[in-house]
């Protein structure tokens, strides 16, 4: 058996107007935080106990973010929602990953939904590399077929964007320099020169 944890929502701020990390309203964070995280608590609640007493024991999949992993510029309440999600998922894994609770955290960047703007249908998907901060925008197929994957090798975290890695790495060995180059992103996406769009 499994359940995937899959509802998000994201306020996106005005591209032109000045980033605020106190700028979302308090009716936008608490919808983040009932949405993107207390969801997948509820979630657990309900299935955990069930995965727990049954032969085989079963599958809790998150669907968080990249934006859990590294935040997303533009997108304070999502980001930090996200993040908690990720710190949840985490918790489960060590409170329940021995009890018969397969725990999966997906954090991609862009996939081509209404979250992003772009369905799965719309052409400009395959070659949306700028509206992820030139990593891509990946299809839903191929977000659920690197779920899979990990699903099937026991994977805990799940990252469909292969380049996420390497961007955790780097913010963990230089976090100041990761900061300096997450303002230097704020300012492009200000000046127009990147878009913003929601990972």
């Amino acid at each position: 058996d499994g359940f995937i944890a899959n509802a998000g929502v994201a306020a996106l701020m005005d591209p032109h107007g000045p980033f605020s990390a106190i700028a979302e309203s308090p009716e936008a964070w608490e919808r983040s935080i009932r949405v993107n995280t207390l969801a997948h608590v509820w979630a657990a609640e309900a299935v955990l106990p069930d995965f727990e007493r049954q032969d085989g024991g079963g599958a809790f999949v998150s669907i968080v973010s990249a934006a859990g992993l590294l935040t997303q510029v533009g997108a304070p309440s999502y980001s930090v929602s996200k993040a908690a999600a990720l710190a949840f998922s985490e918790s489960l894994a060590v409170h329940h990953g021995d009890r018969g609770v397969r725990v999966h955290t997906v954090c991609p960047q862009a996939v081509a939904t209404s979250l992003v703007g772009i369905t799965s249908e719309d052409p400009r998907h395959p070659t949306g590399g700028a509206l992820a901060g030139g990593d891509g925008v990946l299809s839903p197929e191929a977000v659920a077929a690197a779920t899979l994957d990990a699903m099937e090798s026991g994977e805990f975290l799940v990252l469909p964007h292969a380049q996420v890695a390497s961007y955790v790495q780097m913010k963990a060995a230089a976090p100041a320099k990761w900061l300096k180059g997450m303002r230097k992103l704020r300012d492009a996406i200000l000046a127009g020169k990147t878009p913003l769009v929601q990972a």
